[in-house]
């Protein structure tokens, strides 16, 4: 689990930083997201529910400001940003063959924000339905770009077993961004891909 949930981590920061730098990048956002699933469910695999816990938060919290429920804010954004040096921190301890804490205000700052989508939710989605849509069209030439490389990479070398990943994360990320944009048959055509 360590040596996956560190090359994941780093992809994760990575795209953190990029996010940050274009907060408005849905395929950002949601790449992060993607990052933090299969932390999510390496832990699980591992039996260490604190770290699962934690990420399953966070791609909750990511979710919702893909979906527009929560405003991307430098508020949201920190917090995204916090939580991810949470799960580093126990990665480390778990490494260190320390106990695994997960940080209580970091949690709740998570929650808060989570909270008060509830209250805005109907009014976010209304307006946010156009500007995710519009956001989609233009990112959704990159991901096709990216799985245009991960399938002639594939053709060069048939026995590298890489393209795969990089593709079914390409096909994730058009998955949730057309979902996202309520385009659900292209959403569902991306999911059997992935599949």
């Amino acid at each position: 689990f360590l040596d996956e949930a560190r090359e994941s981590l780093e992809a994760a920061k990575t795209a953190m930083e990029q996010w940050k730098s274009t907060p408005d990048n849905a395929v950002l956002a949601a790449t992060l997201q993607s990052h933090l699933q299969t932390l999510k469910g390496g832990a699980k695999l591992a039996d260490n529910a604190t770290i699962a816990t934690t990420c399953q938060t966070m791609e909750k919290l990511l979710g919702r400001l893909l979906d527009g429920a929560i405003e991307t804010s430098e508020d949201s954004i920190d917090t995204t940003e916090r939580g991810l040096l949470d799960v580093q921190c126990m990665i480390k301890a778990l490494s260190d063959g320390e106990e695994v804490i997960a940080s209580d205000t970091v949690l709740s700052d998570i929650q808060r924000l989570l909270d008060s989508a509830e209250d805005n939710e109907d009014e976010a989605l209304d307006q946010g339905d156009s500007e995710v849509l519009e956001i989609f069209l233009e990112e959704a030439n990159e991901i096709l770009e990216a799985m245009d490389e991960s399938i002639a990479s594939w053709a060069k070398d048939t026995n590298n077993q890489n393209f795969n990943q990089d593709l079914q994360r390409a096909l994730h990320t058009l998955k949730g961004g057309a979902r996202l944009a309520n385009l659900k048959a292209l959403g569902d055509e991306a999911h059997n891909f992935e599949s």
